[in-house]
């Protein structure tokens, strides 16, 4: 009753640059237009840059970034577009962090710090820690790489240092965002909940069949629910990817057994 603080939400991307720029120079209308399918075909295209740096050939690189941008769990969120942000930017952030790695390049890590301060301005709060997530895991396997081929200690130290350096430099770009961000958690109603909400149990891995069956328990555009199991909002809990990418990813895994194929295979 006393106003909603839709700045410190987050979502309403108050301080995302590409907002700015769209909404300042068009009619809402338009822009949200124009801001959904630019996302979208920055999805496809930082992917083809992912797939490059990790020596895909064009044709390969332009499949795989078709099949990112409109897999299903994207085209699912059209209509939520901070979650399509934070999808978009996954793919550039894990090019940079290799690109940072192989080259020990400080342009690439500073790259690396711009993309996350863009994606924690414009990316739903839940998107960004997935990224997070991701790119850890992928800066780990990373590091236990150039281990393996007789790095120094030393060099491995370097780099875990440079990227939390990368990190901090995101989070000092991102400050204006994510303090006030940090400080509305504390206030919210899901601060006080003691129970997981419906349908987003992680005790219940149902879900995990809608990966290769979207329809298994229903469609909401069909009408063909035929289970009382609470399964979530058909958007935010099926996972399937589409069958090209799926088979693709089959594909990729039988033909190249390298351990960089079955990490992004996986």
């Amino acid at each position: 009753f006393c106003g909603f603080p839709l700045f410190a939400e987050s979502q309403g991307n108050a301080l995302y640059p590409l907002f700015l720029l769209l909404f300042g120079l068009l009619k809402p209308w338009v822009a949200y237009n124009y801001y959904t399918v630019l996302h979208f075909l920055l999805a496809g295209l930082f992917t083809y840059i992912l797939a490059r740096v990790m020596h895909v050939g064009k044709a390969g690189a332009l499949l795989a970034g078709l099949c990112y941008m409109l897999a299903g769990p994207v085209l699912y969120h059209a209509h939520h577009t901070n979650i399509v942000v934070g999808v978009c930017w996954l793919p550039l952030l894990l090019a940079l962090m290799e690109l940072a790695c192989r080259r020990r390049s400080v342009l690439a890590l500073l790259g690396f710090a711009a993309a996350t301060a863009a994606l924690v301005l414009g990316a739903q709060p839940q998107y960004t820690i997935f990224c997070a997530l991701a790119c850890g895991l992928y800066l780990l396997w990373r590091l236990r790489m150039i281990q393996l081929t007789g790095a120094r200690a030393r060099t491995v130290a370097g780099l875990l240092v440079a990227f939390a350096l990368a990190a901090m430099l995101a989070g000092m770009i991102a400050a204006a965002q994510l303090l006030p961000l940090m400080e509305l958690v504390g206030h919210t109603s899901r601060a006080a909940e003691q129970a997981w909400p419906p349908g987003i149990n992680p005790a219940v891995p149902g879900n995990l069949l809608t990966l290769f069956l979207p329809h298994y328990f229903g469609s909401p555009g069909l009408g063909s629910y035929w289970s009382d199991v609470d399964c979530g909002l058909y958007s935010e809990a099926t996972l399937f990817l589409g069958i090209a990418p799926l088979f693709l990813a089959l594909v990729g895994v039988l033909t190249d057994r390298s351990r960089r194929a079955l990490v992004f295979g996986g």
